[in-house]
């Protein structure tokens, strides 16, 4: 009777430690089959474009992050599946993008962009004060950029990009899609090709390869 009340007390102690989650699902109609079909969502949001054309790409991603107790939010689900108001409460509706940048350098010199600001909606990204970033000749060359709010059960994040290219001012919009389960197994699997423009021809496959630093 001792041990069974140790394990309890070691589950509620895991079941309340905050976890983080990004995934969502959903009922969704397919075409194909004229019916509703679950739809599973990954944590992953993405786009990409080009910064200069056949030159340099810009590919942007975020990462969903949501805190929440287990057992806690468990028990709030249940009562708002009944109808209690107000049981998830309005923190419920918000998450955490960690934003990343991947420029893509398809000439045989550097090339650099000076980031300026980055936004969503009136929400400036947490740390992205003005920063340069070089990509070597043919290379993809990651960034940590920082964080913005987002919706806990948004499908898509809309990131204003200002920056100078060649000592130029430019301003981009790029509307990033939550990933379906689907799509990150038909676009980021080992055998998957992205869906940026860099990805078709004449520009793929890459000739000479590109070279991916470590780090």
């Amino acid at each position: 009777m001792q041990y069974s009340a140790i394990l309890v007390s070691v589950g509620l102690l895991c079941g309340l430690t905050a976890c983080s989650t990004g995934r969502m699902s959903e009922f969704a109609y397919d075409a194909q089959s004229g019916r509703k079909a679950l739809r599973e969502y990954s944590k992953f949001y993405d786009a990409g474009e080009w910064l200069d054309e056949g030159k340099l790409g810009l590919q942007l991603a975020i990462t969903h992050e949501k805190k929440f107790v287990p057992v806690l939010y468990d028990l709030q689900k249940g009562l708002d599946a009944v109808g209690v108001p107000g049981a998830l409460g309005r923190d419920d509706q918000n998450a955490t993008g960690i934003i990343t940048f991947y420029l893509l350098n398809l000439e045989l010199q550097n090339r650099s962009i000076r980031l300026l600001r980055v936004s969503s909606g009136t929400q400036e990204a947490a740390a992205s004060s003005a920063k340069n970033i070089t990509a070597g000749a043919r290379t993809q060359t990651r960034m940590d950029i920082g964080s913005v709010p987002i919706l806990n059960y948004g499908k898509a994040v809309t990131l204003n990009v200002e920056y100078e290219l060649d000592g130029i001012a430019n301003a981009t919009s790029f509307v990033l899609k939550r990933r379906t389960d689907r799509e990150m197994e038909e676009y980021f699997s080992r055998n998957g090709r992205p869906p940026y423009p860099w990805y078709q021809a004449p520009y793929y496959p890459f000739r000479p390869p590109l070279f991916q630093p470590k780090g």
